[in-house]
């Protein structure tokens, strides 16, 4: 990130050069929450009141036919819209006005100390470094009203690091949702110790990518939600997940689970 600032390349530049297929974007370490907890042996008893799923949409902003099969779902899905990829502003303003709930998925650093994504704040830089990179990636998405991180899974764990990146945007309106790339992140327990509206991403759909796989966690999240009564998930823009995200959403409602907007289940 800071070569990229100290060379004087725009970072959007860097994305059109070098950052051109969402299907191709790293996801991150191999320390992801891909598991949702397993059930008790004693059964749960059935939650009361109505079954919710928030579900997110990460990696936004490339267009093409993925962007619109998703902007074509009903407007009950959460979209995180990335930074300075290609459209990532036309994507941010076409789905508030068609319904959607907006979120920033602001890049932050990962365990291998690569930069995975231009624009990514890293444990080292300052308040002003943090501020400035976030601005401009909120510049990018208009009419986003919360934030969740991409990759980040050295960020999270850090909490020194995510306070004093929180501290930059508690007072504006935003909420907050740990993506949880890293068992180690901490970064929920700091947004709510500071009083931040935040909750935390419980199951990867498909961050193993074969059919069969998505098809397996989406079973399982909706387990999930029937044992606990609520649940949010992420999911991403890719062509293997977009069909069967498509074919999912009327099964919700058989199941009596209602897909609601990620704020929905902040606190």
């Amino acid at each position: 990130a800071l070569a990229i600032e100290w060379s004087g390349l725009d970072p959007d530049d860097v994305v059109r050069e070098f950052y051109t297929d969402p299907d191709a974007l790293p996801l991150d370490s191999t320390d992801f929450k891909i598991d949702a907890p397993m059930p008790s042996s004693t059964p749960n008893q059935p939650p009361f009141g109505p079954l919710r799923l928030a579900i997110i949409v990460d990696d936004g902003g490339y267009g093409g036919w993925i962007t619109e099969e998703i902007l074509a779902l009903p407007n009950s899905l959460t979209l995180s819209i990335l930074p300075h990829a290609p459209y990532s502003y036309e994507t941010a303003q076409r789905a508030t006005q068609l319904g959607f709930e907006v979120m920033l998925h602001m890049p932050m650093e990962n365990v291998t100390g690569r930069t995975t994504y231009p624009g990514e704040i890293t444990v080292n830089m300052d308040a002003n470094q943090m501020r400035d990179l976030t601005n401009q990636a909120l510049a990018d998405v208009p009419g986003a009203i919360g934030i969740n991180n991409h990759t980040g899974s050295k960020f999270t764990s850090n909490a020194a690091a995510m306070r004093a990146w929180l501290d930059l945007i508690k007072d504006r309106g935003y909420f907050f949702i740990d993506s949880r790339t890293a068992h180690a992140a901490c970064a929920y327990e700091v947004a709510d110790e500071m009083e931040i509206p935040s909750a935390e991403n419980e199951l990867f759909l498909d961050h193993q990518s074969g059919p069969g796989n998505i098809r397996a966690r989406f079973t399982q999240v909706i387990a999930m939600v029937k044992r606990q009564g609520h649940a949010i998930c992420i999911c991403h823009f890719r062509k293997n997940t977009v069909p069967i995200l498509k074919a999912m959403m009327p099964e919700f409602d058989k199941e009596g689970i209602e897909i609601v907007h990620a704020s929905t289940l902040v606190h």
